[in-house]
This record gives C-alpha cells, structure tokens and sequence, in this order.
C-alpha cells in the first residue's frame, strides 16, 4: 500500500485534536474536530479528498473516546491503525523534544504511522464485542466479591462486628447473582460456536476462556504466526543482554491485561489436568525456572494450541460453506 499521507489522531472526550502530514513529514493540515457524528461525517470528507488508498490514519487507543471514530473510519474504507499509548510514549521519548501538547502529540502519532506502518484495525463481528462486553462487565463484580468476602472473613475470624455487616453480605448475594447471570449468557454463546465448543475440549479451557478466545481472536486467519497470536496478547519473552550480562527474562506485557488474568487461571489448571500442559509445566521446572515462570510457558503452549484449533475449525466452516455465491458459475462460465 502506498501511502502520501500519514495522519495523527489524539483522542479525548470532547474534540479529537488531527494532524496529517505528508509523506516528507510536512504538516499539511492540523486542528480539533468535534467528538460528535458531525464532525466524524467532515474529517472523513476531508480525508477522502487525498484518497482513501493515499491516506494512513493512526489513532491512540487511550481510554474509550477512540471507539467511534475508528469504527467510522473502517467503515468508510479509510486504512486507520489503533495505535499502542504505550508504544506512542516510548516514540516520544526517542525524538528530541519533550514538550507534550496535544498538537505535539497528534503530530507524533503521525510520526509513528509513517515510520512504522502498524497493523490495520478490523471492525470485530457483533458476537465477538458482545462476548468483549459481557467479560469487562463481569471482571469487576468477580474482583469485588472476593475482595468483600475476604473483608468479611477476617471481620468473623477476629468476632468483631462491625457496622454494615449483614449489608455486606447482602452485596455478597446480589454480586453472585450478576455473576451467575453473566456467566449463563456467556456460556450459551459459546456453546453455540463451533469454536467455542471445541475449545470447550481441552482440559483446563472453561466457558470463560474460550469466550475471551473468541472475543479477542475472531478471526484467528488474521494471525498467520504464533509470534503474532503471542504479540497480540502480551506474551513475548524479553531478554536484555549487554555488556556480557543477562538480564532475567521478562514479558513485553501489551494488550489488554483481562486476557492475561483468564490465561492465567487456565495455565493454572491446565498444568494439573491436562497432560500436554502438564508436561510443559514440569519440564520447565526440571530446566530450572520457578513456579511462575513456568506457569508462562503453559499459557503460551495454552494460547498457541487454542489458536491452532480455532484456525482449524475456521478452515472446515468454510470448506463445508463452499465458495461464495456467483463465484463458482464465474469458474465454470471461464
């Protein structure tokens, strides 16, 4: 893809400070566009006017106000990258200035798109964002109810009685209801998945898991690489070697954290119940590494087998689908 013009977008709550630059890193228009469906409809005008196949947009993917924006953009068939803040940061701090506005910022964001060129952001299907939204609404109720019945467990191991017990216990009970609700919903579609229920298979892969597989990777055939389904989720071993010296290895930690915490738990029982994980786990711990370190290498074995899996079941879906309609009379008809 040729791309003439790079263009920078930081997001916030009420505008979107935009600017574009050409292909010699020359600002060729900047300012503030109104966060509002008016003012989306004109920036995307104004971007057609280059041409959408000329046009690069990079948009930082801090906090929700990007949302909307990228969807828009993807749906107008303009190429728009969601882009890490953390990588954006890291981009700051290699250039020479240290003056952070947001017009240095948007401009710093267009820096970033023409130099690196970044992945391009796909609008996820209807099921996978559901399946997303349904697991950001039940991590915080599963966080606070342990953190209550923890409080509340040490309030009756020491028999003192504070104020607000039995309303805390009532939390308690209305908290297990939400999550048992939540909970219901996400197994019924990921039992009607035929990914969902052949991840539903390995042992030490719950409803849970596999919803977050889904959400997260609903196309896996756009990760062709194991190195890429690991980037995606944070995954990739660092090392640090200078001087002669190692450093302790240590994971580069990008991507939403949610995924980690749910691999996590998986590895966690996976590499008791499961025997390929629990080969990996104790294999890993007769190289040396400690529990934690080796509880790593079975979430990445975990990951690597599910995207595996998925890909596959993809590939006979289609294979059963047949070609698309039209195609195969283009075929015969040639």
């Amino acid at each position: 893809m040729v791309v003439s013009y790079c263009v920078g977008v930081d997001p916030h709550k009420k505008f979107h400070q935009v600017q574009i630059q050409d292909g010699y890193a020359h600002t060729v228009w900047e300012g503030p566009v109104p966060r509002t469906s008016l003012g989306q409809a004109r920036l995307i005008r104004h971007l057609e006017r280059y041409g959408k196949p000329q046009v690069h947009v990079g948009v930082e993917g801090s906090g929700p106000f990007w949302v909307r924006l990228v969807k828009a953009l993807a749906a107008a068939g303009i190429p728009v990258s969601l882009v890490n803040p953390k990588r954006v940061k890291h981009w700051a701090r290699s250039g020479a200035g240290s003056t952070r506005t947001d017009r240095v910022d948007a401009g710093i964001i267009a820096d970033y798109i023409r130099v690196r060129r970044p992945r391009l952001f796909t609008v996820p299907p209807p099921e996978a964002e559901r399946l997303m939204d349904l697991l950001k609404v039940r991590h915080p109720f599963m966080r606070t109810r342990a953190a209550w019945k923890n409080r509340l467990g040490s309030y009756r191991e020491r028999d003192a009685a504070p104020e607000g017990l039995k309303e805390g216990d009532l939390f308690i009970q209305e908290a297990d209801a939400h999550v048992d609700l939540l909970t219901a919903q996400i197994k019924a579609q990921v039992k009607g998945d035929p990914v969902g229920r052949a991840l539903l298979q390995i042992k030490g892969v719950g409803p849970i898991t596999a919803a977050w597989f889904l959400a997260t990777f609903p196309r896996p055939e756009d990760y062709p690489t194991k190195a890429q389904v690991k980037a995606r989720v944070g995954l990739v071993p660092q090392e640090h070697h200078s001087a002669g010296k190692k450093r302790s290895t240590y994971l580069s930690r990008e991507g939403p954290p949610l995924g980690r915490v749910i691999l996590h738990m998986a590895a966690c029982v996976g590499s008791r119940h499961n025997p390929e994980l629990k080969a990996v786990y104790e294999a890993r711990q007769a190289h040396g590494d400690g529990k934690k370190k080796a509880r790593v290498y079975v979430m990445i074995r975990l990951l690597v087998r599910m995207w595996q899996i998925a890909k596959r079941v993809r590939r006979e879906e289609r294979q059963h689908q047949g070609p698309p309609p039209g195609e195969g009379e283009e075929r015969k008809a040639a």
